[in-house]
């Protein structure tokens, strides 16, 4: 491999095949990597009860591991399975990236959070919405009171959502 001036652990290319263990079968699988790992990488974990529980009829939880300087100025916040059953694909990556040592690296002015299962009931049940059938992405915003104004959104829209789907604009969205 030529060196671009990047420093990898090991090659990306040797650990391709392995990448696919990090993503669970379940949600409980998911659950138990990641709170491993995350030990592992001596995170401080807190958990919090959802007050619901799965389909094997157990208590779901939401895991929030915190590394690097507890008092550092930057917070890194990544969240998975708001939309619930999302969360296969981010307990992968956040397994993944546990368990790789990069997390040592972590600038001393940076602290990390990761939540694990926002939605912890529709990550159990293969679902996008809590047990109130509750959309989080969705229902985020309190309805009853003025949408908050994106200035900056008016300059994607019509590139997010041009007036007429054809061939041009299907073109300059690949751009």
């Amino acid at each position: 491999m030529q060196s671009t001036g990047q420093k990898y652990l090991v090659s990306p290319f040797s650990l391709a095949m392995s990448y696919v263990n990090y993503f669970p079968a379940n949600y409980r699988d998911g659950r138990k990597a990641f709170l491993s790992a995350a030990d592992r990488a001596k995170a401080v974990i807190k958990t919090y009860a959802s007050g619901s529980n799965g389909p094997d009829n157990e208590p779901v939880y939401t895991d929030v591991a915190l590394l690097g300087n507890q008092d550092a100025p930057n917070l890194f916040l990544c969240n998975s399975a708001t939309h619930g059953v999302e969360g296969f694909c981010g307990s992968g990556v956040f397994t993944g990236y546990l368990s790789s040592g990069l997390p040592a690296e972590i600038p001393d002015n940076v602290r990390l959070v990761l939540i694990h299962a926002l939605n912890c009931h529709g990550f159990a049940w293969l679902r996008r919405v809590t047990e109130e059938n509750v959309d989080l992405n969705r229902n985020f915003v309190d309805h009853s009171k003025p949408h908050p104004k994106n200035r900056e959104y008016s300059k994607l829209h019509a590139t997010v959502l041009p007036e007429y789907w054809d061939q041009q604009t299907i073109a300059q969205s690949t751009d």
